[in-house]
């Protein structure tokens, strides 16, 4: 097929093509971008249907990539930007594997329409193929392209010396980002019962609706069904695999199992397993897994675990770092605060367009505000910008749209918070930190969903941060619930790091609330402590562990309430 054949609903190649967009789909590198894949998927479409000559920015930029019907091309240049970035990535991928057999993809430079090549033609080709008059000069001028390669060759050798020159730590940074280790998930297999064999299908859909869902992994099916053995993967085929998820399906006397395994392919070594009873209603498979799901894709779960230990250097740009930022992000650990902000500013330089990463950035320039109280109103200008930043490289981004959220309930812009608070946790309903974050939110925007989402946020995670628990022990309190507000705060497992202060107010709160004075003065002289002896630093020191400014504000209003702090002990508010 030359690269001037068409391709049509009605055309033979169609399969073909739809194939090709399959395997580019199914990368790693696009994997972890699916704006990406839907803009491909879009404009594969739109080529197939004819329509390829028609289709404009704006189009690209509403039924491509999501954007919103009053999106004017003229004051914004994201859909070039997109496709630009589109056509490079499908460049990069044809270099690495190149086209053994079928079609392949190309989207020319000036165009939104994707041509195809076959084997031995280079990509590019779709973009310029050679005319007739070209071809009639083509052996006149062999010796150009040696002239060519001297040229471009000197040319980058002085742009390495501007490099040099104008910006030496970045020409001996180390170099590419470190990727997201990748899950082979292979089918559930089964007993063979009818019932094990039923709802191992539907465990099979759980699976590949939910794994997907996280940065911690990349995740891809395995190519050769449940019998796949280690390294049958052919190159070009699947990306090499780091962990692998085994799972059975057994049934017995009505009553159903499901049994999962992850193994570290390069160590042959078991890391995790568990055993999960499956309800026969169908309508509570996927709730019956979420808790076990959770603990697979979380950023402390069963693979992020794993790879902290095998990390070289944990700040390391990409994968390692946003492990790192999830560190903090948890402990507030001011020690590693300075090393956090440097890996994100180092991953961003490498990928402006990664949205995970954008939206940590925005965290941390939050974050800083509440330590930095002369430049507040500027950090939090600056973590506004990042959140729109990361819905802009990634519309579909949970973690974009948590910053998006973060930023309008900074503001107290309270209905648009929680659209975007809403829009995240559709993307992602398995991250505890997550719902434990905008439940606090919720909080102070005296949001009667708040509570719900904090209970399950401690459903998914018992582990979690103490923030979690806070609010909902307040709202518990508040309501004359107090022998539950205690259960509550006995059941936070004490830290060893920085956010123990924050522990300690949690649990002064809820033992006062029970009449232990002793114990709650106890642990209130233990806040007392972290602040130096200094109770007017109270706000600080519970300000650089809350996610919210209403949250904040709650609990030294509680802590009043409690008698445990008088108002004169803290600034004015």
């Amino acid at each position: 097929m030359g690269v001037y054949e068409e391709v049509t609903s009605e055309g033979g190649r169609r399969a073909e093509v739809e194939a090709a967009l399959a395997a580019v789909s199914a990368t790693p590198e696009f994997v972890r971008a699916p704006v990406m894949r839907r803009l491909l998927d879009y404009l594969v479409q739109e080529t197939l249907a004819g329509r390829g000559d028609q289709v404009k920015a704006y189009s690209v930029a509403v039924d491509g990539l999501g954007r919103d019907p009053d999106f004017d091309t003229q004051a914004d240049s994201y859909p070039r930007v997109q496709v630009g970035r589109l056509r490079r990535m499908i460049d990069a991928h044809y270099a690495r594997h190149p086209l053994k057999a079928g079609v392949g993809l190309s989207v020319p430079n000036g165009s939104y329409k994707v041509r195809f090549f076959s084997p031995g033609e280079p990509a590019a080709a779709a973009a310029a193929p050679i005319t007739l008059q070209q071809r009639e000069w083509q052996p006149v001028r062999r010796v150009w392209p040696w002239i060519a390669a001297v040229l471009a060759l000197t040319a980058l050798l002085a742009a390495a010396m501007i490099w040099i020159l104008v910006d030496p730590l970045k020409s001996v940074a180390p170099g590419g980002l470190v990727p997201s280790p990748v899950l082979e998930v292979q089918r559930v297999s089964t007993d063979g019962s009818a019932e094990a064999t039923r709802l191992g299908g539907r465990v099979d859909m759980v699976f590949g609706g939910a794994l997907y869902r996280s940065f911690v992994q990349l995740v891809q099916s395995d190519a050769k069904g449940a019998d796949a053995k280690r390294g049958d993967a052919r190159d070009g085929d699947v990306a090499h695999a780091d962990y692998r998820l085994i799972s059975r399906v057994t049934s017995s006397d009505g009553a159903a199992t499901l049994f999962v395994q992850i193994h570290h392919i390069a160590s042959g070594r078991q890391i995790w397993s568990e055993t999960v009873p499956l309800p026969s209603d169908d309508a509570q498979l996927e709730p019956a897994m979420r808790p076990m799901i959770t603990r697979l894709i979380q950023p402390f779960g069963i693979i992020a675990t794993d790879q902290r230990a095998r990390f070289t250097d944990p700040a390391a740009p990409g994968f390692p770092c946003l492990l790192l930022f999830q560190d903090y992000r948890r402990t507030h650990d001011q020690a590693i605060r300075a090393t956090v902000n440097a890996c994100l500013e180092r991953t961003s330089q490498l990928d402006p367009t990664r949205s995970n990463i954008l939206s940590a950035q925005s965290f941390m320039a939050y974050d800083a505000s509440g330590l930095d109280p002369a430049n507040a109103a500027a950090l939090r200008r600056q973590g506004a910008t990042l959140a729109r930043a990361a819905i802009r490289a990634d519309p579909f981004s949970g973690a974009g749209h948590l910053a998006l959220a973060s930023a309008f309930y900074f503001e107290g812009r309270c209905d648009l918070g929680k659209a975007s608070a809403m829009r995240s946790m559709e993307m992602n309903p398995y991250s505890a930190d997550k719902m434990a974050t905008l439940g606090a939110f919720m909080f102070q925007c005296h949001d009667p969903d708040a509570e719900h989402y904090l209970r399950e946020a401690i459903a998914l995670d018992p582990n979690g941060p103490a923030y979690a628990r806070t609010p909902l022990i307040i709202l518990l309190i508040a309501r004359g619930e107090r022998a539950e507000a205690l259960a509550l705060a006995n059941a936070i497992v004490p830290p060893m790091d920085a956010t123990r202060p924050y522990y300690d107010v949690t649990m002064a709160l809820a033992l006062a609330a029970n009449g232990k004075r002793a114990a709650a003065a106890a642990a209130w002289q233990r806040v007392i402590a972290a602040t130096r002896g200094r109770p007017d630093q109270l706000d600080a020191v519970i300000g650089s562990h809350v996610p919210s400014p209403g949250l904040r504000r709650a609990t030294l209003d509680a802590l009043i309430a409690a008698g445990l702090v008088k108002p004169t002990d803290l600034p004015a508010r």
